[in-house]
């Protein structure tokens, strides 16, 4: 029970009356996200946490977003921003700051001040260099209530830095930048949204558990006002006195419980808007917290103001009052509310090791099983170093790409594996993910614990396009569903725009690719409605055309299509009409060709195709078993084969270099602009060598990744085009 001593009656003496609040105030900057102290302070120049989520934002019916401004960013690349029009303007991401130093960064940001010396250490961790001064020594730094000049000067990674701004913005983002595809640029990009992630999950629970903490406060003082009151009755109907106790005395009493009531009257019937430094806390022991979750989260209760004394002013999930009754609107149908998409383990180990260390947690659960599972012992653990690197970055350590684990967050502690329907956090894999979901049809499904997220978080895009993209639609389509189950949540307390089934108008998606893809547009344009808007990350392209070493001919032709539904059938006629009967020079022998088609499902056709023509073939798919794909490449080499068909996805898995290669076909340009010049440059120089491809329009995405931004225009308007 909450006692505050400005609202309850001291013994022996009158009730204190509650301090006079000014709501009006209160509200407004709420409403205005602008709930910041001086430039000095731990508080940020907007909060767009409370603005985002506010219950009282009036949500239009969705409407395309359009670009409103277009700005460089030095460390990210070229951003546009994207408002809906029927939105009344919401506060811009705040700018990257001059200085990078991690808790002026966080305050800025207005991002809660228990996250900041733990985004330090992690930061420290991943880049010792990053500190550059003493420790801090005055008692107020320590506290982290304000950076402190003498405090450590802990830089966060130049990206990490201008990207936190967008994402605190609570805009979608969707980033396809050349400038983030590396190592190094990767690990800051993990490090961004993980901070954002771990700040999103301690914004909810601790409005959560502040409001929990009120009306239990109020239910409390309820039920000791009706204990009074019963009493009083009581002695007004004249029941026989207590021994010991004169008229006088019982007299007295019962004048002493009626001021009590009065206290108590006062207290239930004000805003219950007081600030939470005012609540004094009966501390409880704690118990063995692995057999008593429940235990664990009723002390969050009554712990959760001692460490967030800064974050009284956050938006309490806009309290109702009708009548004697408060209401909070601060919660979705289920628990879980960021979900976070990886295609594999490896990836999934390091962003899960950041979430750990941002979470401040004493104790947790499961770590061993974690580190077990999603680790390689050191003998397995072994890559070709004559592999390219950035396949050594990809594929290295566990490679397993079916995979689910739930993070529960707790005042001290954090679980591993939790069951999604306590999980705070849901890392996975679309394969992983979409066996639990199911089909329709399905016996055994459940997608109930996806109906509250409202953060989700996309990762290596490209990657999960080269495994089964239509795993990554199916669960964005199962997203922000009304449950079919209660799963024993507080309907007084549902946001309202989870009970209107608008929930997905408010989450924030972010997808993050190596590159731009339609499909990844089409997702974004399709499935992610938030009306706050959209930020697109980009960049321009030299072309990865200028890799290619062998000097070989490049001939580009251009075949005419009607229109995207008739893309594929109008490929496949130009190849089977026009390209391959060019190959097949009467009297000649076809010189060894490597044909590379991105699509399996084009490969299909053209391998049933080729089986009605007299060429002899080989291929290779990512289906094809290690036994064959020896031999198809052996038969190759020695000419047994003259053309060998191989699909991207062959390449992306294997990168094998396949050698007595004299004509490279693109049936259609690869994703990935480096397969081009890797496969180019395997090409053996001759008279009869040469680099043929085949593109429409349509590829217009892929072709700027190969031959240049600035030339990717001109090769739209020719019908041939050739680099020699």
């Amino acid at each position: 029970m909450i006692r505050n001593p400005n609202k309850l009656a001291k013994k022996g003496g009158k009730a204190a009356k509650p301090k006079a609040k000014d709501v009006s105030i209160v509200h407004v900057e709420r409403r205005t996200g602008s709930t910041n102290k001086d430039s000095n302070g731990s508080k940020g120049s907007s909060n767009h946490f409370g603005t985002h989520f506010s219950n009282d934002r009036d949500l239009p019916s969705f409407e395309p977003p359009k670009p409103v401004e277009k700005k460089e960013e030095k460390q990210l690349g070229s951003l546009v921003f994207l408002e809906c029009s029927a939105l009344k303007k919401q506060p811009e991401p705040t700018s990257s700051s001059s200085s990078s130093n991690v808790q002026s960064v966080l305050a800025k940001l207005a991002f809660k001040d228990r996250l900041a010396p733990l985004a330090e250490s992690l930061v420290e961790s991943l880049y010792p260099s990053a500190s550059s001064a003493a420790a801090p020594t005055d008692k107020q730094s320590r506290k982290r209530k304000e950076p402190s000049s003498d405090s450590a000067q802990t830089q966060l990674p130049p990206i990490t830095n201008a990207l936190l701004p967008l994402l605190s913005s609570y805009k979608d983002i969707q980033s396809a930048s050349d400038n983030l595809t590396s190592k190094d640029a990767e690990q800051q990009v993990r490090l961004a949204y993980s901070i954002h992630a771990v700040n999103h999950v301690f914004c909810t629970r601790d409005r959560i558990l502040k409001n929990t903490n009120k009306l239990n406060s109020i239910a409390a003082q309820e039920a000791e006002k009706e204990r009074l009151q019963k009493e009083l009755l009581a002695k007004e109907k004249g029941k026989p006195m207590k021994h010991g106790k004169s008229e006088k005395d019982e007299k007295l009493s019962a004048n002493g419980k009626k001021a009590k009531v009065a206290a108590i009257e006062d207290h239930v019937n004000d805003d219950g808007d007081d600030d939470d430094d005012d609540d004094v806390v009966d501390d409880k022991e704690e118990e063995d917290w692995e057999d008593n979750d429940e235990e664990d989260d009723k002390e969050d209760d009554d712990k959760v103001d001692e460490q967030n004394d800064d974050d009284s002013e956050d938006d309490e999930g806009n309290p109702n009052k009708s009548g004697d009754t408060i209401e909070y609107r601060d919660q979705g149908f289920t628990r879980p509310k960021v979900l976070i998409l990886l295609p594999l383990k490896n990836l999934a180990f390091d962003v899960i090791n950041h979430i750990l260390a941002l979470s401040g947690a004493s104790q947790i659960e499961n770590k061993s099983r974690f580190t077990t599972e999603f680790t390689l012992p050191p003998e397995e653990d072994g890559l070709d170093p004559s592999k390219p690197l950035d396949f050594q970055h990809d594929f290295r350590g566990n490679i397993d790409d079916c995979f689910r684990i739930g993070i529960k967050f707790s005042r001290r502690h954090l679980k591993l594996f939790a069951d999604f329907y306590s999980a705070d956090i849901i890392v996975a894999s679309p394969l992983g993910l979409r066996m639990v979901v199911g089909a329709e049809g399905d016996k055994v499904r459940d997608f109930d614990f996806l109906s509250s997220i409202e953060m989700v978080i996309v990762d290596r895009c490209d990657m999960l396009m080269m495994q089964n993209w239509d795993h990554v639609q199916h669960i964005f389509n199962h997203l922000n569903v009304t449950p079919k189950a209660a799963h024993d949540c507080d309907f007084a307390r549902i946001k309202s725009w989870y009970l209107d089934g608008r929930a997905n108008l408010v989450r924030q998606n972010i997808l993050l690719s190596h590159f731009s893809a339609p499909e990844i547009n089409a997702l974004m344009n399709k499935s992610c409605k938030n009306v706050d808007g959209r930020i697109k990350i980009s960049s321009t392209y030299a072309g990865s055309i200028g890799e290619v070493v062998v000097q070989v001919p490049q001939m580009f032709t251009k075949f005419q299509c009607p229109s995207l539904t008739h893309h594929d059938d109008s490929r496949f006629t130009h190849f089977t009409t026009k390209f391959l009967p060019n190959l097949l020079r009467p009297g000649q022998d076809l010189s060894p060709t490597l044909l590379i088609v991105p699509s399996y499902l084009d490969f299909v056709r053209i391998r049933n195709h080729l089986h009605t023509t007299r060429i002899p073939f080989g291929e290779l798919c990512e289906y094809t078993p290690q036994p064959d794909v020896s031999r198809n490449r052996s038969n190759f080499f020695h000419k047994k084969i003259s053309l060998l068909v191989v699909t991207e996805r062959f390449h992306f898995y294997r990168r094998y270099k396949i050698r007595g290669v004299k004509q490279v076909l693109w049936y259609q340009l690869p994703e990935y602009a480096h397969f081009y010049p890797e496969v180019v440059n395997a090409v053996e120089k001759g008279m009869d060598s040469n680099v043929k491809v085949l593109y429409s329009v349509y590829d217009r995405l892929r072709l700027e990744r190969i031959v240049g931004t600035a030339r990717v225009a001109k090769m739209m308007e020719k019908d041939t085009f050739m680099f020699a």
